[in-house]
């Protein structure tokens, strides 16, 4: 469920209504980048944090199915190439997912902080849509995003 409602974020942009499937977009990328530079997946409330862990079981079951019928299907395949690249495939596979696992049991409640950098993103995501500013001076925020997130950033392993 996304942070911010689309009126939300239409008022905070100064968008226009038309602007909203634009918006909804730009909000997902914001939410996407603070949650990868917090290293956890955010979540609206205890609820919808505790469904995603009581998930995970079963989830990191499923994925290890697949990982060992990935591993056992191996040995199908004619060619040492093909054979390398499936169990390739298969540990990478196996790796993301625990990853997004890691990420989800670390999961956090959205709180102030966060809604504030996700705002802050999405405003910059919607002020600058174009590749090249001409005739602007930029200076970056002394109290920005990283600052507003430091203190529940885990550390990337």
């Amino acid at each position: 469920m996304p942070l911010l409602t689309p009126e939300e974020c239409i008022q905070h942009c100064r968008a226009e209504p038309e602007d909203g499937p634009l918006l909804e977009s730009l909000l997902a990328s914001a939410e996407c980048t603070v949650a990868g530079y917090l290293n956890r997946a955010l979540f609206a409330d205890a609820d919808e944090l505790r469904a995603a862990q009581d998930a995970l079981p079963l989830a990191a079951g499923t994925a290890q199915d697949a990982y060992d019928a990935a591993i056992a299907n191996v040995s199908s395949l004619d060619n040492a190439a093909a054979q390398e690249m499936a169990v390739s495939v298969a540990r990478e596979r196996l790796a993301a997912a625990r990853l997004g696992f890691s990420r989800v049991l670390h999961g956090m409640v959205a709180n102030p902080r966060i809604y504030a950098a996700v705002r802050l993103t999405l405003g910059n995501l919607y002020a600058n849509r174009e590749q090249v500013v001409v005739g602007a001076t930029a200076a970056e925020l002394p109290q920005g995003v990283p600052e507003l997130l430091k203190p529940d950033r885990r550390t990337m392993m």
